[in-house]
C-alpha cells in the first residue's frame, strides 16, 4: 500500500525483468467491494474481483534487470486476495 484515505488507497507494484521481456501483465484478486478507479505507468481492466495491469505502448519491453513501478487506486477497503506478474506469483 502506497497511501490510504477514507474509501480508498492507492498501491504500487514493482516489475523487475530477470531477462529481456516484451510485455507484462500483473493480475490481482481483491475481495468484494474493492474497484480499482485509475492507474499509472499501465492499463487497467477489471472483471469482477480480478483486476488486470498491462503495460502502455512506451513501457512494454523490459531489458534484463531493467524495473518498471506500476500502480494503481482503489476504492474499498481490502488488501489483494493474491497477484501474479506473468503467472508467477508476486515475492
Amino acid at each position: 500500500m502506497k497511501d490510504s484515505w477514507s474509501g480508498g488507497y492507492s498501491a504500487e507494484i514493482v516489475v523487475t525483468a530477470t531477462q529481456a521481456t516484451d510485455g507484462w501483465t500483473i493480475v490481482l484478486t481483491f475481495p468484494d467491494g474493492v474497484d480499482a478507479t485509475t492507474a499509472w505507468e499501465a492499463d487497467y481492466r477489471q472483471n469482477g474481483r480480478t483486476v488486470t495491469l498491462t503495460p502502455k505502448s512506451w513501457n512494454r519491453t523490459l531489458a534484463a534487470g531493467a524495473q518498471i513501478v506500476a500502480g494503481i487506486q482503489l476504492s474499498g477497503s481490502g488488501q489483494p486476495l493474491s497477484c501474479a506478474i506473468n503467472g508467477t506469483p508476486c515475492a
